[in-house]
């Protein structure tokens, strides 16, 4: 099971293959959870852990001021890292120089203690033997995520196409377009090759009949409960219930 990436990577000239590390090192978006296994080569791992780091330092910037950045910060962050990219997180410089830290720090060896467990959680849940957890992050991504799959759900309803796999295979080719819609083609594989994959029907819902019989939101909820073990109303209700906590806030 592939998870949904939440943020977008920066868009590029050139479209990195997810099964090797070739290309990854240069601004192209990239579906990290696409990595089943790593290469063989070094180099290549290592292009895959820079890569990885800078879009998690950016993640991390957009979020906290570099005036503002403390340890503790960075440690509930790197929980968050762990619980949308597993083990993969490891590979970015910026955190296993933190985790190593843990070793000699104040309260180190419980954050190492909860790694182990995060680690082990996440595995479970991308190998659906577990539920995953609705957060902040799902909603703040809702938004352009959902006009994304509207303009997508636009262009499948005007190029009709007839059956499942080809409605399955038009979406593959129009989400290339990293410039229009950097999210979806950012999560390329955990929509095609693992969502609408197992669920083929769920793209010809998607498009239609004689009238829409999957809305964009509904599909977004679809696709975030595949991708976090969850029912769809589940996980409506979260998200629900956590837009409404941060306006009042």
């Amino acid at each position: 099971m592939a998870k949904m990436r939440l943020k977008p990577t920066t868009p590029g000239k050139k479209d990195p293959k997810p099964s090797s590390a070739k290309g990854v090192g240069n601004d192209l978006p990239f579906d990290f959870l696409s990595i089943d296994e790593l290469p063989d080569s070094s180099s290549e791992i290592n292009a895959i852990g820079q890569r990885l780091d800078k879009v998690l330092t950016n993640s991390f910037l957009s979020r906290v001021p570099e005036s503002e950045w403390t340890n503790a910060r960075l440690d509930d962050f790197i929980f968050e890292c762990i619980h949308e990219y597993g083990a993969l997180a490891l590979l970015s410089h910026r955190v296993i120089r933190r985790v190593l830290d843990w070793r000699f720090a104040p309260k180190g060896i419980s954050k190492l203690e909860k790694l182990g467990r995060e680690l082990a959680q996440a595995a479970r849940i991308r190998r659906r033997l577990a539920k995953g957890s609705v957060g902040f992050r799902h909603v703040a991504a809702k938004e352009n995520m959902v006009s994304e799959l509207k303009r997508l759900q636009r262009a499948l309803q005007n190029e009709w196409p007839e059956t499942a796999e080809s409605s399955i295979a038009f979406i593959r080719r129009t989400i290339g377009d990293h410039e229009v819609y950097p999210m979806l083609y950012t999560n390329k594989h955990a929509l095609c090759d693992d969502f609408l994959h197992k669920y083929p029907t769920k793209a010809l819902a998607f498009r239609g009949s004689d009238r829409i019989e999957m809305t964009a939101v509904q599909f977004f909820h679809e696709w975030l409960a595949h991708s976090e073990n969850r029912t769809p109303e589940s996980v409506r209700q979260d998200l629900s219930r956590i837009g409404r906590s941060n306006r009042r806030g």
